[in-house]
């Protein structure tokens, strides 16, 4: 689908869907969205487990288009898809690509069931490795996730739903939040969730930037240790990114390492060994890009962790006869500043 719009008007109607193969044998199965190609639909791209099996080995989903949640249906539109069935964890899972171009734009049902009528962009029931480059990914939660590995390095993630601090347990779909990233559990799904995320706008209209909990499972949607209890420092790695909204974690602590955190949250969430200001709610990284073009012979212009009003000291060699001028600072998370 290089472009053109694609409509489908059917309640609970999809564009298109990719299932992968049962067996691992090293066969691809390939889906292209294009820069200029809409979809307009209760749902968009369905990725689902090869018949009779829990497996859907070899799909790959690029996705640079844009998804129109249909308007005015009973029950909520979400842009991509993953079925739940697919529970195989390791081997040429399937993976989806989300790149810069992209945009998701879900729009809440009419249903009186918070679950059935939450438009979430997209939806990670099955275990999928998702690469997001980019993107504008809007909905009633922007990501809702119950398996997988998420690495996200960029894309503007906007939450438009009601808050829901506990979610009502669903069994065969997302669960409604309000919150950007949202993370339950189902304990029939592969779960073994991970979450890295270097960069990318994660904004709640009405809840919390990043919520995980388990629902009513038994144990969190997250990546677990041998022993059974969550490494939080292998599960969720967020060492950039904007964050407005609130934080809020069932079992993962420590994972905050980087970014820009607009609202205050709770020090637990903060790794022992990231420079985090909690008077502020705030973590920083500036960088030193320029310094007005001369070159300063021993000046180290590597990275450098702190806080806008910190003075940072330059050591240059005086052998060399070079003297500092200028200094430019950007912060890694908003390079307008």
């Amino acid at each position: 689908m290089e472009s053109g719009t694609y409509t489908n008007d059917v309640l609970l109607g999809r564009i298109a869907s990719i299932r992968g193969t049962k067996d691992d044998n090293g066969v691809e199965t390939y889906l292209k969205v294009g820069e200029n190609a809409t979809l307009n639909a209760n749902f968009g791209i369905l990725v689902t487990y090869a018949t009779g099996s829990e497996a859907s080995y070899g799909a790959v989903v690029d996705f640079y288009g844009e998804f129109v949640g249909k308007s005015g249906l009973i029950y909520g539109t979400t842009g991509i898809t993953v079925n739940g069935t697919i529970r195989k964890t390791s081997g040429n899972v399937p993976v989806v690509n989300i790149y810069e171009e992209a945009k998701i734009t879900s729009v809440n049902g009419t249903d009186p069931d918070p679950n059935n009528a939450a438009g979430p962009a997209i939806y990670g029931g099955g275990y999928v490795i998702w690469n997001i480059f980019g993107g504008e990914i809007k909905g009633s939660e922007a990501l809702s996730i119950k398996s997988g590995k998420w690495n996200i390095t960029g894309g503007n993630f906007t939450a438009t739903g009601d808050a829901i601090a506990i979610p009502v347990a669903n069994g065969n779909g997302s669960e409604a939040t309000g919150a950007a990233i949202s993370i339950t559990a189902n304990s029939s799904y592969a779960k073994n969730v991970e979450l890295d995320i270097s960069g990318g706008v994660f904004v709640s209209e009405n809840g919390l930037a990043f919520l995980e909990t388990k629902s009513v499972d038994t144990k969190s949607a997250l990546k677990e240790d041998l022993d059974n209890n969550i490494n939080a420092s292998d599960s969720v790695s967020i060492v950039g990114g904007n964050f407005n909204g609130g934080f809020y974690s069932e079992y993962a602590t420590g994972f905050i390492k980087g970014g820009y955190i607009e609202t205050t949250t709770d020090n637990k969430y903060i790794n022992d060994d990231s420079d985090f200001d909690i008077t502020t709610g705030k973590v920083r990284e500036l960088r030193i890009i320029t310094v007005d073009g001369y070159s300063y012979g021993d000046v180290n212009l590597s990275k450098y962790t702190g806080y806008v009003d910190d003075v940072i000291i330059v050591d240059a060699n005086p052998q060399t006869g070079y003297y500092l001028k200028d200094v430019t600072i950007y912060e890694t998370n908003n390079p307008n500043n």
